[in-house]
């Protein structure tokens, strides 16, 4: 009953923006870095699933009015981008988890593209999560200061890591943001 469990809490939570990230650090510290992993990503897409046949049935009219002129800007970019798009927006966390879905859902962009590029971009995530929560087990267990060092040196390497990874995309996708 576990995943079923754990898929319905993504789903509760993307509906009242409560933050993925903390969803997904729960899961594997509770579940381990297998199968919380599984049971985080089942989770994850589902409730983004959710999200962006949302933004897809409000459609375009009323996340214009409620985002503005920049919507639309991005909006066509990322119509124009697809799976880029999406693996973007997955990589650079630009809005909540909640707010991204409901926009790809009305921008136009295939589910195809949706799917692999929130799963690609969900590679990062899964890694530095991962890591943290056999790290903060392991520490929990026995606490030492190699330990704690291997922690802090590992959390350090997957915070320059994405910001290497964010800088990348950014320049890859500059031309997306002009109008």
């Amino acid at each position: 009953l576990a995943p079923v469990i754990v898929i319905a809490v993504y789903v509760l939570g993307g509906i009242v923006l409560f933050p993925v990230t903390l969803l997904t650090a729960a899961t594997i510290v509770t579940f381990g870095p297998v199968m919380g992993n599984l049971y985080g990503l089942a989770g994850w897409l589902a409730s983004a699933s959710l999200g962006f046949c949302v933004g897809r049935s409000v459609g375009l009219d009323w996340l214009s009015r409620l985002l503005g002129e920049r919507f639309e800007r991005l909006r066509c970019a990322a119509e124009k981008k697809g799976l880029l798009a999406v693996l973007g927006l997955r990589l650079v966390p630009v809005a909540p988890f909640s707010i991204v879905n409901l926009f790809i859902g009305a921008s136009g962009i295939r589910f195809a593209d949706f799917i692999l590029g929130s799963m690609l971009g969900r590679i990062p995530g899964i890694l530095a999560f991962t890591l943290f929560a056999v790290q903060l087990r392991t520490l929990a267990q026995s606490i030492s200061l190699g330990k704690f060092l291997l922690v802090i040196v590992g959390l350090t390497l997957v915070f320059f890591g994405q910001r290497w990874i964010t800088r990348q995309l950014a320049a890859a996708t500059a031309p997306l943001e002009k109008p």
